[in-house]
């Protein structure tokens, strides 16, 4: 049963990318093997692979490395479908104009004052 594992790891330059491919394909069972790029590096691995394992021989050689998601490739390509693409959240229209703020003022009478101070 081939699998799809993708699995995130940290790659400084070229020399750590063909190390890590390397690793991987080194393990029996790997179909194939690539690199995608983007705010995360990870590496996608399909084949009758130990997703543990692989993650782990990753780690000791490699440093850091994230076993992200492990899903059957026989799903995979029966539930892909093409889908509309989402549509973007309603939000509320701008609010136009500043706030309107009112001062409140208590209005006594000083003959109404029982206190003979009004400092105290």
């Amino acid at each position: 049963m081939t699998k799809k594992i993708v699995i995130g790891i940290s790659l400084c330059n070229d020399k750590c990318r063909s190390k890590a491919l390397q690793i991987v394909v080194s393990i029996p069972g790997v179909q194939s093997a690539e690199i995608v790029r983007g705010g995360r590096e990870r590496v996608v691995v399909v084949g009758d692979v130990d997703s543990v394992e692989l993650t782990r021989k990753l780690r000791k050689k490699m440093g850091h490395a994230e076993l992200m998601s492990v899903t059957d490739t026989a799903t995979a390509t029966a539930t892909t479908q093409p889908t509309a693409p989402p549509q973007p959240p309603a939000t509320a229209p701008p609010y136009y104009g500043t706030p309107h703020y009112y001062n409140l003022y208590e209005v006594r009478e000083p003959a109404c004052d029982t206190t003979p101070c009004s400092i105290l």
